[in-house]
């Protein structure tokens, strides 16, 4: 950020406060496309509707570790037409989810390698942020410390990120808008 604003990366006071915008900026963004971003694992319970699709509520998926129907596990490996669509958070299983009351339970991770961290170790496929979601949190941040040193600490307290929202930013919240609630 400090690249992105012209700020010295010797100077180092503004360090502390820096972090929490970019924090706040982050947590925005989660908000508004209602997501989880750093890699995660998620124990998710699910019910089945006897359709071959199953939904995650968090994406990319980086790892199936389990998968229980009606509390027995299923073998991934005995599971020859389970496709997992690990971009979408999608499970589709030829012969469909039995249907039933939270029956089904995904043990997986989930999530993004975020800017600030230099990789992840351990099974699956892991994924870098999508530019475009870097970009945003970055602008948004950057607009709010401008804010605030234009206006003072005090005014700028009061300043919402959705003051500092413009089309690009909207669009891109919108492309990556978790639409299954």
């Amino acid at each position: 950020m400090k690249d992105y604003l012209g700020i010295p990366s010797a100077e180092t006071g503004k360090d502390g406060v820096l972090e929490l915008i970019i924090k706040g900026a982050s947590a925005f963004f989660e908000t508004e496309t209602r997501r989880k971003y750093d890699v995660e694992q998620y124990i998710e319970k699910q019910n089945g509707d006897n359709s071959q699709k199953l939904i995650l509520s968090q994406f990319p998926i980086i790892y199936v570790r389990e998968i229980k129907v009606d509390g027995s596990v299923i073998s991934l490996a005995d599971e020859p037409t389970l496709d997992i669509n690990y971009q979408n958070g999608i499970l589709t299983r030829e012969r469909g989810w039995p249907s039933g009351f939270r029956n089904i339970e995904v043990t997986y991770t989930s999530g993004f390698i975020l800017p600030d961290e230099s990789g992840e170790s351990g099974p699956g496929t892991y994924y870098t942020l999508p530019y475009d979601i870097e970009l945003a949190v970055l602008k948004l941040a950057a607009r709010t410390y401008e804010r605030r040193t234009a206006e003072g600490v005090a005014s700028a307290e009061n300043v919402s990120y959705k003051d500092m929202l413009d089309e690009e930013i909207e669009r891109t919240i919108k492309a990556h808008l978790k639409t299954k609630a």
